[in-house]
C-alpha cells in the first residue's frame, strides 16, 4: 500500500553532517555540539535534548509489509524543551500515537495544525496517550527554533526534543516526515505511516489502538 508523500529523512541528514562539519573549527569556542544549533531559542528553550534508547530500535517500513508491526516499540528517555523530562514507555504508558516531526517541513507544517485541531475537537480516543518526537532541528532551516514553532501550531502534547544524531525518530524507524508510529496497550507496534494522512484516517488507527486496553 502506497503510504502519503512526506519529506525524506535522508536529505536533512546530510544537511546536518554538512553543518556539523563547517562549525568543526568552532569546537574550541562552543561547548555544545552542534555549534550555532545548539544555542538555546528566543525564549531560553533548548535546541537539542539528551535522548537514551533502551531495547532494539525499529527497522524502517510503513504499510502492510512493515516488518515491525507487533514488534515492541523501544523504550525513549528525553526532555522537552523547556528541559523536562518526556519518555516513551511502551507497556506502561498504554496505546501510544507517536508523532516525529521536523520544524522545517512542508508536510508537518500542514499536518500537525490539523492534529491540533483534532485535539480541540475532543475526538482523540479516551486512554490514548500522544507524544510528539521534534527532530532534525538546524537554524539554518525555516520555523527555528523547533520550541516556538510548536508554540506557534499549538502543539500541547509532550514532545521529546530529539538529540543533534536524530536518535529518538532513527529508534522508531522514521523514514519521512511526518512519521507516525500507533502502539497497543502492550507496547507493540499496530501501524507506522509515513507523510500526511487525513483526520478520518488517523482517528481510525488511533481508535483501533486505543481499543487494545478495553
Amino acid at each position: 500500500m502506497k503510504q502519503p508523500t512526506g519529506s525524506s529523512r535522508t536529505p536533512i541528514i546530510i544537511a546536518v553532517v554538512i553543518v556539523v562539519v563547517a562549525l568543526a573549527g568552532l569546537v574550541a569556542v562552543l561547548a555544545s555540539r552542534g555549534g550555532d544549533d545548539s544555542s538555546n531559542g528566543s525564549n531560553g528553550s533548548i535546541t537539542y535534548g539528551k535522548v537514551e534508547v533502551t531495547g532494539t530500535p525499529l527497522p524502517e517500513g510503513v504499510g502492510e509489509q512493515d516488518p515491525s508491526i507487533g514488534a515492541t516499540v523501544p523504550g525513549i528517555s528525553g526532555t522537552d524543551y523547556t528541559g523536562a523530562p518526556v519518555t516513551i514507555a511502551p507497556g506502561k504508558d498504554g496505546p501510544l500515537m507517536i508523532v516525529v516531526m521536523a520544524h522545517w517541513c512542508p508536510h508537518c507544517n500542514r499536518e500537525v495544525p490539523l492534529l491540533v485541531d483534532w485535539k480541540k475537537s475532543g475526538k482523540v480516543p479516551k486512554g490514548l496517550r500522544v507524544v510528539g518526537i521534534s527532530t532534525a532541528a538546524t537554524s539554518a532551516a525555516p520555523n527555528f527554533p523547533p520550541s516556538e514553532w510548536l508554540e506557534t501550531l499549538g502543539w500541547d502534547w509532550p514532545v521529546i526534543a530529539d538529540d543533534a544524531n536524530q536518535t529518538a525518530a532513527i529508534a522508531v524507524g522514521t523514514t519521512a516526515y511526518p512519521f507516525m508510529v500507533f502502539v497497543d496497550a502492550n507496547g507493540k507496534v499496530m501501524a507506522r505511516t509515513e507523510g500526511e494522512l487525513p483526520i478520518a484516517t488517523v482517528q481510525q488507527l488511533a481508535d483501533a489502538a486505543a481499543a487494545t486496553a478495553a
